[in-house]
This record gives C-alpha cells, sequence and structure tokens, in this order.
C-alpha cells in the first residue's frame, strides 16, 4: 500500500516495525533484512532523527548476530547524529548501547568510560529509570574487573533507587548484582539477604 503511494516515510516505519517483529522472536536475520530496507530509505531523507534510530536499530541486531565491530560502527554513527541535532536523550540511549558493544568485546575498561559518560547525561535529563539500568551495567562491569566494593556501591544505589520508584526488574537485576559482589568480597551473609531478594 505504500508503495502504490510512493510513501517513503509509511514504507521507512513499516519496515522497521516488521523489524522489530523479527527482532523480539529472535529472527535476527530477517530483522536485520528489514532494517536495511528501512536504513536505504531514511538514507535519502532529510529526517536526522529516524536516520539515527534506523542506525541503531542496524547496531543492535548486528550485535546480536555477533557483528561487534559493524555494530559499534553503527551506533557511532547515529551518536554523531544525535549529537549533531544536540538530543541528549538519543546520546544517552546510543551511548548505552556503544558500552553493550565494547562490553560483549571484552573491553570492560572502555566500555565502563562509556557508561559513566551515559550515566552523567541520564542523570542530567533526570531520565531515573535508565539512570538505575545503567547502573546496574557499571556495577556489574566493576565486577568484572574484579572491583567488587565499587560493585556493591553502584548496585547499591541502583538498589535504592529501584525500590524508591518501584522498577521492578531494575530491582531484581541490582540484587542479582549486589549477590554476586558479596559473594567475591566473601560477605556470605549479605550475599544470601540479596539472593533471597532475587529470588
Amino acid at each position: 500500500l505504500y508503495e502504490k503511494r510512493q510513501d517513503s516515510v509509511g514504507l521507512a516505519d513499516s519496515f522497521n516495525s516488521l523489524g522489530s517483529i523479527y527482532y523480539f522472536q529472535g529472527d535476527f536475520d530477517k530483522a536485520k533484512a528489514y532494517y536495511e530496507k528501512g536504513l536505504r530509505i531514511r538514507e535519502k531523507r532529510a529526517d536526522r532523527r529516524a536516520l539515527a534510530n534506523s542506525l541503531n536499530n542496524m547496531g543492535a541486531v548486528n550485535l546480536k548476530l555477533g557483528n561487534y565491530t559493524t555494530a559499534l560502527q553503527y551506533h557511532r554513527s547515529s551518536l554523531s547524529i544525535w549529537e549533531g541535532i544536540g538530543s541528549i536523550s538519543g546520546q544517552a540511549l546510543t551511548l548505552e548501547y556503544i558500552g553493550n558493544c565494547l562490553s560483549s568485546e571484552g573491553k570492560f575498561e572502555e566500555a565502563l568510560v562509556i557508561f559513566l559518560r551515559s550515566d552523567s547525561v541520564a542523570e542530567k535529563i533526570k531520565d531515573e529509570r535508565t539512570g538505575a539500568h545503567l547502573k546496574i551495567e557499571i556495577g556489574q562491569l566493576m565486577w568484572g574487573l574484579q572491583r567488587y566494593h565499587e560493585s556493591v556501591r553502584w548496585c547499591e544505589e541502583a538498589y535504592q533507587r529501584s525500590t524508591q520508584l518501584g522498577f521492578k526488574q531494575e530491582l531484581q537485576r541490582s540484587c542479582h548484582c549486589l549477590f554476586k559482589a558479596y559473594l567475591a568480597l566473601n560477605n556470605s551473609e549479605k550475599a544470601l539477604v540479596n539472593y533471597q531478594r532475587f529470588i
């Protein structure tokens, strides 16, 4: 229908919606094919926000397919657009994606720098849920770097925020992070408390 009307905006939106359906079903090859179609259309238009979103979609699906370098390139291109149009929320989200790519490659120190930057942006725009989520990501990275006391600090902050604001998923993840960190610190009592909260 959109093709008959020559409605490129609607066509790009449809391709991206189909891509997202396949993405959440776990069919990443089909998701990538539809995301690519949407991207090709948006590259020819003036809507920079839509293009940045398409680039992030391509980054996300390439990450799932294990194409870390390609995923990182797409997200960095998206970040450049968000910075150019001055979208702080777009920057925060895309920085998180970049951090995920670096973490997946085992580049934990680089990922930590990016997550800290993204957390700072989330705090600036008072995005509480993203802030809680990022603090958990930072806590997990600290755990991976064997900086267990710092892991506790970040995940405890996420736990307190999630408790106050009723973020159930973040609450569960922060407890799991605290459980692992306290276990690594040989504090079995606090590890058990957080394990019981987690389950």
